[in-house]
């Protein structure tokens, strides 16, 4: 199989990259690729050790001259995000990702290319084989379970890591330096919902369908005016809604509650003809949205008559839910200008037997934003009859003005490029909230290469800046 990326022409973080790409890696589904870098490191004759959680440390000695600095931590995260366009046939649980590079773009096929945090991974085990480079103890440190309310870093056994600096890799912007992160939970809200018989005079069965558009990251993205299929489906319905008998027979929206919908789709029976309502609607999308969504389409189509639909009293309750439910950014951070303190994601709309569920992942600088939020969102579900349960959650990285680790990495980008990195506080959540409260004391910051379009199927990797970062993080290494 020919390779993209070769020793002759290529830095070693991008061609362990391609290597790491052949192994099915998506959250849950970690075992092998935890395998494979465990071998990787027990190959290059390092010490190694791969957790109950999968979680991989791997410890490096200090180079010569290095001896008494202080340890150092280099993690990243090994599982990815799994998106696919909808004309892609793929099973993320097997096949592994097909690499394409148009000239200094790397992307998959039709999927989600893993770079988040791939290309972390890859520099994290670069740093430990790369022969001559010169760098204090290493620690590194490959959890499990980001995408899942970061499971693998929350089961670190302490007791393994000296070190109290880190080095993330997982800035998806190449000139930024992330000095804090949000904290977060998901949500589950359950309806309890009663169906009845269809009858005759309810008209014939709809399908309509609001696809094409652009998703992205529920904390990176969150700030960009994105709409998502879901609170558009709700404006839909709604508009409807006012002018028609509606009854509701299904819904169904997006794939993962960390990412903003790009697809919803929902079946309703009505007598009346809704051509050019929907006409209508999309065009109004298409004035609003044209710019961010250039793909975004309503589609109908006839739908098998269903025996059974939601009660007048269950569709309200369930528009009632997704109207109201807090969605997109609610407020801004003072300190940062431009960066978002806390928001609220309706990433997920599904059925169950007798209930509707609406998932949501809700971000904030501080655990007591986000239970603000939560309980905003439990006084709305209890009030049209539902329940709210918590699934997950992550700590706050709060800022640290003081932190020495920062200085020397933005010293060192600006004696190398000549430019000063900007300091910024992620809406996304990272582990290095997760360790510094296993880890006390611990200084942290991120840093990585420019990655766009993350958590989306036009996930693109910009080769050149991850050459450079390579360059970067060698000389960083060097300087502490």
């Amino acid at each position: 199989m020919n390779k993209i990326f070769t020793k002759e022409t290529d830095g070693l973080p991008l061609r362990i990259f391609e290597e790491i790409s052949e192994i099915p890696r998506g959250t849950g589904n970690e075992k092998a690729i935890s395998d494979y870098l465990y071998n990787r490191a027990k190959e290059h004759g390092l010490d190694v050790i791969q957790d109950d959680y999968h979680n991989i440390i791997v410890k490096k000695p200090a180079s010569i001259g290095y001896e008494k600095a202080a340890p150092v931590i280099l993690q990243a995260h090994m599982d990815m995000d799994c998106e696919m366009a909808p004309d892609t046939d793929h099973d993320f649980r097997t096949d592994p990702i097909t690499l394409v590079r148009e000239g200094g773009r790397l992307m998959a096929r039709g999927t989600t290319l893993g770079a988040d945090d791939g290309i972390g991974v890859a520099m994290c085990f670069a740093a430990l084989e790369t022969p001559g480079l010169a760098h204090p103890p290493l620690e590194v440190l490959i959890t499990t379970g980001q995408g899942n309310g970061f499971t693998g870093a929350s089961h670190i056994d302490p007791a393994l890591f000296s070190a109290r600096r880190m080095i993330n890799i997982d800035c998806p912007t190449e000139n930024e330096i992330m000095v804090g992160s949000c904290a977060g939970a998901s949500f589950r809200v359950k309806l309890p919902l009663e169906r009845e018989p269809v009858t005759g005079d309810m008209g014939k069965s709809l399908r309509i369908c609001i696809s094409g558009l652009t998703g992205g990251h529920s904390g990176e993205d969150i700030h960009k005016g994105l709409p998502t299929a879901n609170d558009l489906m709700t404006r839909v319905l709604l508009n409807l809604r006012s002018k028609h008998k509606l009854h509701l027979v299904h819904i169904e929206g997006g794939d993962a509650v960390d990412a903003l919908s790009r697809d919803c789709n929902a079946i309703v029976m009505t007598d009346a003809h809704l051509s050019k309502e929907l006409d209508a609607l999309e065009e109004m999308f298409e004035h609003e949205f044209s710019d961010l969504c250039p793909g975004l389409t309503i589609t109908r189509e006839a739908a098998p008559q269903e025996e059974e639909c939601y009660t007048e009293e269950s569709f309200a309750k369930i528009l009632a839910m997704m109207a109201l439910c807090p969605n997109g950014v609610r407020a801004m951070d003072g300190r940062f200008p431009g960066t978002v303190a806390s928001s609220c994601n309706m990433g997920v709309l599904r059925e169950t037997e007798n209930s509707f569920i609406l998932e949501t992942r809700v971000r904030g600088t501080y655990r007591t934003t986000v239970q603000d939020v939560c309980d905003r969102i439990g006084c709305l579900a209890a009030a049209v009859g539902g329940t709210i349960e918590q699934y997950d959650d992550f700590a706050p990285w709060e800022y640290a003005p003081d932190s020495a680790l920062s200085r020397i990495t933005q010293w060192t980008y600006k004696e190398m490029f000549g430019e000063t990195m900007t300091e910024v506080m992620a809406h996304g959540g990272l582990e290095c909230g997760i360790l510094k409260e296993q880890l006390p004391g611990l200084d942290a910051i991120s840093i990585g290469p420019t990655i766009l379009n993350q958590h989306s199927p036009s996930e693109t990797l910009m080769i050149s800046s991850a050459e450079r970062m390579w360059e970067f993080l060698q000389q960083l290494l060097k300087n502490l």
